[in-house]
């Protein structure tokens, strides 16, 4: 079996189970757009593979969406012959449909992955052998590579710092190792879609930082294993456990692969009365285990919740992120840094060194540009002022106002916020008309 699988080289599989579907489906597809009257038909979003047709769209069909997934209703086909000089056999080219209409489909009715969840969590840790005693290291390893949406709080993906308390160097080198093995080669790079980064050492750390402030991708998951004072915002802190013997497998399986692709089409609908009640309850967990387990702050990304309810969506395969979630995530979450804090506090009374605590990216070590600073500095004084009076979201056109920000052009101003906002350092809605700060030091 091959070691790593290039996406766009597919030629027989692997297929995921809707891919697989949608290539069958003639005039189905995710819609992209040729000219403002033509689009043609992607079979899957993660490669290259396209539908032979380009459908042509006259003035009388309206409303086809800009993107998504849909099944054409196709009129007269229009080709052409091509006839090689000096050949008696030709070929044709140039098809085109006419669209006389169309069916919008849903994620929800495509073909479910080959595997379940359960074998899903068992497969992403095959080659730790000791994985069966420790499910919070399954789920940790599967939220990490399904990711979580871009949405309102900014790129997408998760944050991961790993620790191996008695482990060695080959360590890390094995467990980077075994993550690679589940990657298709795209993720690995420079991607549209899904891209999944190590840090290992500062340069990585510093593109790292590049890519999620400046991002080509819409989710950037990465996993910290540096040591580094980090400006990262880290949602997991993953232990390897001490007693963890492993064995190596070199491929990359395609049914891991299947689930990851079905799970990345799911984008969470997170319901805004839902916003606070998360972030509150990230503050909670960490003034619970300051307050059980550390003698100091341990301040927790106020967007762990989101992000890691939005990983658990998927790994169910759900459209969205619902109160029902909210113990389970939360007992998770407590879980997760109840082990590090533990780990981190055996560690302090054998008089080792202390842990990079995983914390969430604080203003003045963030690489933002210089109006970024600007807006931040002022959006913080303004959330100030609003917490006095009981508001939460603030307004863009308010802050605008402000005498240091006053003769700023809206260019600079969407720019600046969607900086912050990439990196998680506020939220947004109504396409940054409106926005909260995400305040780590309350």
């Amino acid at each position: 079996m091959k070691k790593g699988i290039n996406l766009n080289k597919r030629t027989i599989g692997p297929w995921a189970n809707f891919e697989f579907a949608l290539r069958k489906d003639e005039h189905a597809g995710f819609i992209e757009w040729y000219s403002s009257h033509s689009f043609r038909l992607k079979k899957t979003p993660f490669s290259n593979h396209y539908s032979s047709f380009l459908y042509v769209v006259p003035k009388e069909v309206k409303n086809i969406p800009e993107q998504g997934l849909i099944r054409v209703k196709t009129g007269e086909l229009h080709k052409e012959i091509h006839l090689p000089p000096n050949s008696t056999y030709g070929h044709y080219s140039n098809q085109a449909y006419i669209v006389e209409g169309y069916e919008l489909l849903n994620i929800d009715s495509l073909p479910k992955p080959r595997i379940s969840k359960d074998e899903l969590l068992f497969y992403v840790a095959e080659e730790w052998a000791g994985a069966d005693d420790y499910p919070l290291f399954r789920k940790e390893m599967a939220y990490n590579l399904l990711s979580c949406q871009k949405d309102f709080f900014g790129t997408g993906g998760i944050g991961v710092e790993t620790f191996a308390p008695t482990g060695t160097k080959q360590t890390m080198k094995f467990l980077k190792s075994s993550i690679n093995h589940l990657l298709p080669e795209d993720f690995k790079k420079h991607n549209d879609i899904f891209e999944y980064d190590f840090i290992e050492k500062e340069g990585d750390l510093k593109i790292t930082n590049e890519r999620r402030n400046n991002p080509h991708s819409n989710e950037i998951s990465f996993n910290d294993m540096s040591k580094l004072p980090t400006n990262l915002s880290i949602q997991i802190p993953l232990i390897i456990p001490d007693d963890f013997p492993h064995k190596s497998i070199s491929y990359l399986n395609p049914d891991v692969l299947d689930y990851q692709l079905s799970a990345l089409l799911f984008k969470p609908v997170i319901e805004p009365n839902l916003i606070e009640e998360f972030t509150n309850l990230a503050k909670e967990t960490s003034e619970y285990i300051d307050k059980n387990y550390t003698e100091e702050t341990l301040l927790i990304d106020r967007l762990s919740l989101i992000k890691i309810a939005c990983a658990s969506c998927r790994l169910e395969m759900k459209n969205k992120l619902d109160e029902d979630m909210l113990p389970g995530i939360k007992d998770e979450l407590l879980g997760m840094f109840k082990e590090y804090a533990e780990e981190h506090r055996d560690r302090m009374i054998a008089g080792g060194r202390r842990y990079n605590i995983p914390i969430t990216p604080l203003p003045l070590r963030l690489n933002l540009t210089v109006d970024a600073n600007k807006f931040y500095k002022e959006i913080f004084a303004v959330d100030k002022l609003n917490e006095e009076i009981g508001v939460t979201w603030m307004s863009t056109e308010t802050l605008k106002q402000r005498p240091n920000l006053k003769y700023i052009n809206d260019f600079t101003i969407l720019n600046s916020l969607t900086e912050l906002n990439n990196a998680n350092l506020i939220l947004q809605r109504k396409n940054y008309s409106e926005i909260l700060v995400v305040d780590y030091s309350k």
